[in-house]
């Protein structure tokens, strides 16, 4: 769907007119409206997981009346602002810091917990020092049932979930520390991203071989997800995404 509505590439077997693309995000003139009744379109005619993926319960009601283009507008708005309270350079958002960027998406609507903390895993290879999740990470409901669960935590009230996950990563053994040292540095060798000054993160992490408190956050969800599909003995449909594949060809692009 990015390429599609950034390229025009096929996406259902159409193409995306030049005015449904996805604006600039510097062109204020420029409104998200069109190319969100281009996507609500294919995805009448197609189904909505045709043109957007995700497991969450929120990405069901994207072409819902009380989300909608709305919900783009917000984001964007917010997007734009970070970019000028960063005086849009890479210093200027170093500056700001982990939780003035946290407080700042938190301002507003349909940006909670659990979408905060997908972003942050995003950004955190490209800018490292600006939104580190050692630093803080929110943490979502699926994340804190499973480290309740691996933790055995019975009262997890006032729990602080993020110091939890960051002295979990932190205090791994050191025989399994090394096997995931190990499976860090074998795996970047077919990472293309490994040497590319774009995601310093990623070249931090492979220095380091050593999980962050936001991949325990995502472990933890993946735990969870993990009983359930071993409870029905099948996987969930929106594990589809996940697929290596899908992020070879992603990768390939770039």
């Amino acid at each position: 769907t990015f390429r599609h509505i950034t390229r025009g590439s096929p996406l259902q077997g159409e193409h995306c007119p030049s005015a449904a693309r996805l604006p600039a995000l510097g062109d204020e003139r420029q409104d998200v409206g069109t190319m969100y009744e281009h996507l609500a379109s294919l995805a009448e005619r197609h189904g909505r997981g045709a043109v957007l993926s995700g497991d969450g319960q929120s990405v069901k009601f994207r072409f819902d009346g009380k989300q909608g283009v709305e919900v783009l507008r917000s984001w964007r708005r917010c997007a734009r602002e970070l970019i000028g309270l960063a005086g849009g350079t890479r210093e200027g958002l170093q500056a700001l810091g982990t939780m003035r960027i946290y407080e700042h998406f938190k301002a507003f609507p349909w940006l909670g917990c659990l979408t905060i903390k997908e972003i942050f895993c995003y950004l955190y290879p490209a800018h490292p020092c600006s939104i580190d999740v050692n630093v803080y990470v929110p943490v979502g409901s699926g994340a804190q049932r499973g480290g309740q669960a691996v933790l055995g935590l019975r009262d997890v009230g006032g729990v602080d979930w993020h110091k939890e996950f960051l002295n979990m990563a932190r205090s791994v053994p050191d025989e399994l520390a090394q096997q995931l040292t190990e499976a860090i540095r074998a795996r970047s060798i077919s990472c293309p991203f490994a040497d590319d000054d774009r995601v310093p993160g990623v070249r931090q992490q492979v220095a380091s071989g050593r999980p962050t408190a936001g991949d325990v956050e995502v472990c933890m969800c993946f735990f969870m997800n993990y009983l359930r599909a071993k409870h029905r003995g099948s996987v969930p449909k929106g594990w589809t995404m996940l697929q290596r594949s899908l992020w070879s060809e992603t990768s390939a692009d770039c």
